[in-house]
């Protein structure tokens, strides 16, 4: 499959059979691809808080949005396809760091069951 990226990385398949893929630069992007080729979504800002940079995974949640590592921006973040909109967010943007709160650069997800199943659920465990 082609996919209409720089650098795609850690494609994930959702519920439907679609592609769920990184672009792997700056900006980054993450789209949502039929198994034919079509792009059937894309959030990629070029700048503001929406802006990703050098996102590496990106998992399709149960209740319709996506989490990703924002690597160079040091969070996690949830994006909802519906409004194309980050609406969660564990990190702070563009500052790396160890303590509580902060990530630096984020490379991998464990996901904590904190909600029962069906609701938002957004506890995501970052890997360094």
């Amino acid at each position: 499959m082609h996919v209409p990226v720089r650098y795609p990385s850690d494609a994930q398949l959702d519920d439907q059979g679609n592609v769920v893929v990184v672009d792997y630069s700056n900006p980054g992007a993450i789209l949502r691809i039929r198994p034919d080729g079509r792009v059937l979504w894309r959030y990629g800002p070029k700048t503001g808080r929406g802006r990703i940079d050098h996102p590496s995974l990106a998992l399709p949640l149960a209740d319709g949005t996506i989490v990703l590592n924002d690597d160079f921006r040091h969070r996690v973040i949830v994006v909802d396809p519906r409004t194309n909109s980050i609406v969660w967010q564990y990190g702070h943007a563009d500052q790396r760091g160890t303590a509580a709160g902060y990530l630096n650069t984020p490379d991998g997800m464990d996901f904590v069951p904190t909600r029962p199943a069906g609701q938002p659920n957004y506890a995501a465990v970052a890997h360094p």
